[in-house]
């Protein structure tokens, strides 16, 4: 990511190894959504809730939805 942003910063990353874990984690299908998916993903984390299989499209949305509720209503 630095590399990206900073194009002038040379930094040797091949000490590194990046692995891209997805099995057993819900996907994002709209980047939208990705911040919900964060948020549940650390309250499960914080929860100790190791099986995230049920972490679906719609409740996701159901979710978000809650969420702007709450927020709107913290603001009125």
């Amino acid at each position: 990511m630095i590399r990206n942003f900073f194009k002038d910063v040379s930094m040797d990353t091949s000490k590194f190894s990046i692995k891209i874990v997805s099995e057993g984690f819900p996907q994002v299908l709209k980047i939208e959504d990705s911040g919900v998916y964060a948020l549940k993903l650390i309250e499960c984390h914080a929860m100790r809730i190791v099986d995230l299989t049920k972490l679906s499209e719609e409740k996701i949305a159901i979710i978000q939805e809650k969420l702007a509720v709450d927020i709107f209503s913290e603001l009125q």
